[in-house]
């Protein structure tokens, strides 16, 4: 029998794949550094990024298609804006 419905459990996966590929992305930026390289190193960190908000915002938009009341969706809108400012530092580099 084929799964219905979208898998949460595996989008929740990849978004902690894309933490830790822009943690390891950081890491080894941070140990070979050249100044003459972090133009690039930039661009790959927003791409990391922008990964990621591509998969949060098909997260959010099937939560909010599926399970979110009014009340659930400022709370749930609450976390988003929190995700979003974990990643605002990132972008300053």
């Amino acid at each position: 029998m084929a799964k219905k419905g979208y898998n949460y459990f595996d989008a929740f996966v990849q978004m902690a794949q894309y933490s830790c590929e822009a943690a390891e992305y950081l890491v080894e930026t941070l140990h070979n550094f050249d100044i003459h390289e972090m133009e690039e190193r930039v661009t790959g960190l927003h791409e990391i990024e922008n990964a990621a908000d591509g998969k949060r915002h098909e997260i959010t938009s099937h939560l909010i298609h599926e399970f979110i009341t009014p009340s659930t969706g400022r709370i749930f809108s609450a976390w988003c804006s929190s995700w979003t400012r974990l990643w605002t530092p990132l972008r300053t580099f």
